[in-house]
C-alpha cells in the first residue's frame, strides 16, 4: 500500500460510501442491526470489509 496518497485515500473513501450505500439500499435492515448492537456475523463481516486498510 502507498502511504500518504492523497488519491488512493479519495478512491477509498469513495469506495465506502458507494458500497455503504448499496449495502443500505440492498439491505436496510443492516443499519438497524447495528444501531441496535445485535452481534451477527453477516452484519460485522460485511461493514469489516467496507473499512479501508492503510
Amino acid at each position: 500500500m502507498i502511504k500518504g496518497s492523497e488519491h488512493n485515500e479519495e478512491r477509498c473513501a469513495a469506495s465506502y460510501v458507494a458500497a455503504r450505500i448499496g449495502l443500505l439500499s440492498a439491505i436496510p435492515v443492516l443499519e438497524e442491526q447495528l444501531q441496535a448492537g445485535l452481534e451477527s456475523p453477516h452484519v460485522e463481516f460485511a461493514f469489516k470489509n467496507l473499512r479501508c486498510s492503510h
